[in-house]
């Protein structure tokens, strides 16, 4: 089997066989995440070409993942991996013909080299576990799913090739899902990161793929910062349904970074804030700044209100909802909401003045 990715190549046979990979024998193995061209000899003049991601590497050999076979092609190899097998030639089970339709995953190189493999890798699985936060991943996963390549890969939209070759190999070694071995309820998370990326590469290192792409990013809103902001909101959405808090308010900071000016973003990204108890006081700021910047918004003067609640600032509550009612004398929820405020048990506490006075006229009596 001939082999290359860039500058390195070689000639290789077969060590053990999982379901959709190899583990190729060769004393200079190319780095985890690599891709890499391969080109399978199965009989003379019968060659099968394939591509796959590195997704264990070790001294004396790697092992690699299938995919983007022709189903033709994944049937010849199948038949002569079967036929290996029943020599006797290489070890571990055939390949399942959906394999090479499924982004890299975990347990490459299974049979009697995987318990070596495991060791000599476990060191690093536990390394990248500790530099990875399940936050992180989250954060990631939604940009897989809502968000564009460069915004996944985290580049600029001009970036060469090699830049997205280096960014895919730094978003590999975080989320690739050998590397996080000991956390078996991320599996379908870093699956689903590592697919997502893998078509961002094959995308944006394509000139043809990558033209139309970008094509069909500048056709979808009229200016880069409006583009910019419904991303961002599109996103935040995103984490929204997923219950992924904190990725919530970073994406809404973002929408109140690229546009100050406008309320609504500062409303969204307050109830996010308030939330988190150690961020209440900052959800307060934005309030303010939202009304300010638009003061006949009901809603963010209900929130508010509901914000001071929390806070145990029944009577700041209280004058935000009678606003409300100036606005509107009608508005239901704020007549409930003040009428549910107990005033015996929620009354504004008195001023540090009044409470001397009040202890010198107990003395005195």
């Amino acid at each position: 089997m001939a082999w290359r990715t860039g500058a390195l190549q070689g000639v290789s046979s077969l060590g053990t066989v999982s379901l959709g990979g190899i583990f190729l024998k060769t004393a200079q193995p190319a780095p985890v995440g690599s891709m890499v061209d391969l080109l399978i000899v199965v009989s003379p003049g019968n060659e099968v070409p394939a591509r796959a991601i590195v997704c264990n590497a070790r001294s004396g050999g790697m092992g690699v993942k299938f995919f983007r076979m022709l189903p033709e092609d994944r049937s010849r190899l199948n038949k002569f991996l079967n036929e290996q097998l029943k020599a006797a030639e290489i070890q571990s089970g055939p390949l399942t013909t959906n394999a090479a339709r499924r982004p890299p995953m975990s347990n490459v190189v299974p049979g009697k080299n995987s318990t070596r493999v495991a060791a000599s890798d476990s060191h690093r699985n536990v390394a990248a576990e500790a530099n990875v936060s399940e936050e992180e991943l989250r954060r990631c996963l939604t940009l897989a799913r809502t968000g564009t390549h460069y915004q996944l890969l985290e580049i600029p939209s001009g970036s060469c090739k090699d830049q997205v070759k280096r960014a895919f190999y730094h978003l590999a070694r975080k989320f690739h899902p050998d590397r996080h071995m000991g956390r078996p309820d991320w599996k379908e998370m870093l699956q689903q990161v590592m697919g997502a990326a893998t078509v961002a590469y094959e995308t944006l290192t394509d000139d043809e793929d990558r033209f139309r792409y970008d094509k069909r990013l500048a056709s979808r809103n009229p200016t880069e910062a409006q583009e910019s902001i419904d991303d961002c909101v599109k996103i935040a959405a995103a984490c929204l349904h997923d219950q992924n808090l904190a990725g919530y308010i970073f994406w809404m900071r973002k929408c109140v970074h690229h546009a100050p000016a406008v309320a609504k973003y500062r409303v969204s990204l307050a109830s996010g804030l308030m939330q988190n108890e150690g961020q209440r006081w900052e959800a307060v700021q934005q309030f303010e700044k939202a009304i300010e910047l638009d003061p006949f918004d009901s809603a963010a003067y209900l929130q508010f209100g509901e914000l001071y609640e929390q806070m145990r600032l029944p009577w700041r509550a209280r004058a935000l909802y009678l606003k409300v009612l100036e606005m509107d004398p009608g508005h239901s929820m704020a007549m409930a909401r003040i009428a549910r405020l107990v005033p015996d048990e929620r009354k504004k506490p008195a001023s540090k003045i009044a409470r001397i006075f009040s202890t010198k006229n107990n003395s005195r009596a």
